[in-house]
C-alpha cells in the first residue's frame, strides 16, 4: 500500500534542499519508490510531503542518503516524520502546479 510521508525539518534550509536535491540528482534519478515529492519552507523549517510505494522505500533512501547529507551540511537534529497509508490522491490542478518548481529542479 502506498504510504505518505510528511516530515517537517527544522532548521533546514531552502538551499540546503536545492544543493541536497542537485547532489541526489532527484529530477534525474529519483529514489526507487518515490512516486511524489513537494518541498517548501515554513516559518520552522523545510515540509516535505512524499508518496511512497512503502514506508520501507523511505527509509532506505533515509538511511543511505539522508543521514549522510544531514551530517554534511551539519543539521543538529533529525527531520519529524509521520507515516500515513494513502487514501486518496486528487490533485485537479496537477499542470498549473508543476512548472512552478525551481529551474533545474524536479518539476
Amino acid at each position: 500500500m502506498a504510504t505518505v510521508m510528511s516530515m517537517l525539518w527544522p532548521g533546514m534550509s531552502l538551499e540546503n534542499y536545492d544543493d541536497a536535491a542537485e547532489m541526489v540528482n532527484l529530477a534525474e534519478k529519483p529514489p526507487p519508490g518515490l512516486l511524489f515529492h513537494v518541498a517548501g519552507a515554513t516559518a520552522e523549517g523545510l515540509r516535505i510531503i512524499d508518496i511512497w510505494e512503502s514506508q520501507e522505500d523511505f527509509e532506505r533512501f533515509r538511511d543511505a542518503t539522508l543521514a549522510p547529507m544531514a551530517q554534511e551540511f551539519q543539521l543538529s537534529g533529525g527531520p519529524n516524520v509521520v507515516f500515513c497509508e494513502v487514501h486518496n490522491l486528487w490533485a485537479p490542478g496537477i499542470e498549473a502546479v508543476a512548472g512552478m518548481s525551481s529551474p533545474g529542479r524536479p518539476s
